[in-house]
């Protein structure tokens, strides 16, 4: 007897060729998925490494600068110490009034640089023939800080809404 006419027995034909392609286009499809997940988490560590070893040091400028500015000694301070700021605030007092005006939207700047949330750009160019570096974040408080340094002086502090 064959097998087709043993009885009880169901056929045993195995999956059909429509079947299994749609198996394997299903694999692709999962691997490629998963390949792209992998890749772009990768990129997006590394590169988020990258410019935070680029940032760090700015990044720890602007942690103490927004520390200092929360008292009227501190933002004194700030200025004495940065004469580059004489270039957007010609005296002292300019600076104060301007870091009043700014006081109810600063916040402590976090440790970690946020690079991957809210809005954080950093920008190195030459101008003149001077390095210069820009960084500007937006606070918890939606206020943007922009930080500006020329050949690695602080030179200007800008906050607003």
């Amino acid at each position: 007897m064959s097998e087709m006419s043993s009885p009880g027995r169901e056929s045993a034909r195995g999956v059909p060729l429509w079947g299994k392609i749609a198996l394997g286009c299903l694999t692709v499809v999962v691997v490629g998925t998963a390949t792209c997940v992998g890749a772009s988490y990768l990129v997006f560590e590394k590169g988020g490494d990258l410019i935070r070893n680029m940032a760090k040091e700015n990044w720890t400028e602007v942690r103490n600068a927004v520390d200092l500015m929360m008292t009227d000694e501190g933002a004194r301070e700030l200025y004495r110490s940065h004469p580059g700021l004489e270039e957007s605030f010609p005296t002292e007092d300019r600076f104060l009034e301007a870091v009043k005006k700014w006081r109810p939207e600063l916040e402590p700047v976090p440790e970690k640089i946020p690079i991957l949330q809210g809005e954080f750009n950093l920008a190195k160019q030459h101008s003149h023939g001077k390095p210069r570096t820009e960084l500007s974040y937006t606070n918890g408080k939606e206020a943007r800080l922009t930080f500006t340094w020329e050949s690695g002086a602080l030179i200007d502090i800008d906050v607003r809404r």
